[in-house]
């Protein structure tokens, strides 16, 4: 690599860290910009042009086929499988990442003149969820037999804490990075309606309201983590109390997704889909869901409303909803006063 190029790189990581990116966001585009100019190692980043963004688009896609194919080959395609064995296609979304990063770098070096096109795909929906396989990993049994895939038996606080895991992502929409980083004082779990505080991409605050029955879990938890020693500043912790990385948690999570074969939902941030579904299928407000998820862009939300279209049918009428309503309260009070003919 030319020591221009790796000087610019220096430079660019410097001011992502001055814009309070995340850690992990910052070594991602790194890698990428890092790849990028090891196949393009004697051109200066002055002179990149479309052509070469081109060549090292199509040069990711094949080195991902290539790589997908190998392990399928060796038997060892578990990053290259879903759940139930079927190989992964290439993602666009892969090559979104190094769009973005490819872009950020040359601006912030000062390229004006030069912004790289995104690659054509198509539009990005959020996946279709079966809200009736969300009940399937909400249970103790999931983590259980997860484990049991494993060749282990887990300990009772291992089994809570995965499963509080779980719950809590579909209560909140919470990302997997987000929960790795969660603390005790981040909730507040002492007031009317207790919520949970998240610290989100690109350092962004945001409340969500926290459930009833997930405070229930959570105490239950506590009072079962004798086994724990250690820090306990975190919620998701190792028994010894370390904090566990966001890895680790995606690690426990795919294994009780596995075990109870619910494909749509093999990995954490299908959760959070689900999570938001829900709560569209549910008719909350756009704007509500959207900071509820953190979202910078409203129709990046709004996709959530194209994936239910066609449901319309389901919809009650207002004026049912209204009749069945004052209906009991009649009954209840046992008056005919209000009563709709």
């Amino acid at each position: 690599m030319l020591e221009e190029n790796e000087k610019a790189i220096e430079v660019f990581v410097s001011r992502l860290r001055r814009t309070n990116r995340q850690e992990s966001t910052i070594e991602l585009y790194k890698k990428q910009i890092e790849d990028f100019f090891t196949l393009h190692k004697d051109k200066s980043w002055k002179k990149i042009n479309e052509k070469d963004i081109d060549s090292f688009c199509n040069w990711r896609m094949e080195q991902n086929k290539s790589r997908c194919e190998r392990k399928l080959g060796r038997g060892i395609g578990r990053v290259a499988k879903d759940t139930d064995g079927n190989p992964v296609k290439f993602r666009f979304g892969t090559l979104n990442v190094t769009s973005t990063a490819l872009r950020r770098f040359f601006s912030i070096s000062g390229r004006k003149d030069f912004v790289p096109s995104r690659p054509r795909n198509e539009e990005w929906m959020p996946p279709e969820i079966e809200l009736e396989h969300v009940g399937k990993l909400l249970t103790e049994e999931a983590i259980v037999m997860g484990y049991k895939k494993q060749g282990r038996k887990p300990r009772k606080f291992i089994v809570k804490r995965d499963s509080l895991l779980i719950n809590f992502i579909f209560a909140t929409g919470a990302r997997i990075s987000e929960c790795s980083k969660l603390m005790k004082q981040n909730l507040d779990i002492d007031k009317e309606k207790p919520t949970v505080t998240f610290i989100g991409k690109g350092n962004k605050k945001r409340t969500v309201p926290l459930s009833k029955r997930w405070i229930e879990m959570y105490k239950e938890y506590n009072n079962n983590s004798k086994e724990r020693t250690g820090n306990e500043t975190f919620i998701f912790t190792t028994v010894k109390g370390n904090k566990l990385s966001t890895g680790s948690l995606q690690t426990f999570y795919r294994q009780a997704a596995k075990a109870v074969k619910v494909n749509d939902l093999r990995a954490p941030h299908r959760m959070r889909h689900a999570y938001a579904t829900y709560l569209v299928e549910r008719g909350e407000n756009i704007r509500t869901v959207q900071n509820l998820l953190g979202h910078t862009n409203i129709s990046v939300t709004g996709k959530y409303i194209d994936l239910i279209k066609g449901k319309e049918e389901n919809v009650k009428s207002p004026l049912d909803d209204f009749v069945e309503k004052k209906t009991k309260e009649v009954n209840k009070n046992g008056s005919s006063k209000g009563k709709i003919h």
